[in-house]
């Protein structure tokens, strides 16, 4: 066997019920930037600065630290709110009985 490979041994195919040797290509890329450097606009540390972009919310110009916080921050009001909305569907079905 090769670098980067993983014998996966003998196997039985789930259409055919054939049984045959199998061996897994395995590859691994890593693509780098460089760090951006700037003051946190939370905390004024002067670091490496991020930009934080997704569904629960988004950041710019915060450490790494202060990111994680506010990441952190963002998935604790999304939990709240979905328990405030969980317990108005109760209220009102307990309306409707």
């Amino acid at each position: 066997m090769q670098s980067g490979e993983e014998d996966i041994g003998l196997i039985q195919c789930d259409n055919c019920y054939k049984h045959f040797y199998a061996n897994r290509n395995i590859a691994i890329d890593y693509s780098t930037k460089k760090a951006k450097y700037g003051t946190c606009g939370h905390c004024g540390k002067e670091t490496v600065v991020e930009n934080f972009h997704s569904s629960l919310g988004s950041y710019e110009g915060l450490c790494p630290d202060c990111g994680y916080k506010e990441e952190r921050r963002f998935a604790a009001d999304i939990a709240k709110e979905l328990s405030k909305n969980k317990e108005e569907v109760r209220e009102e079905k307990s309306c409707q009985d």
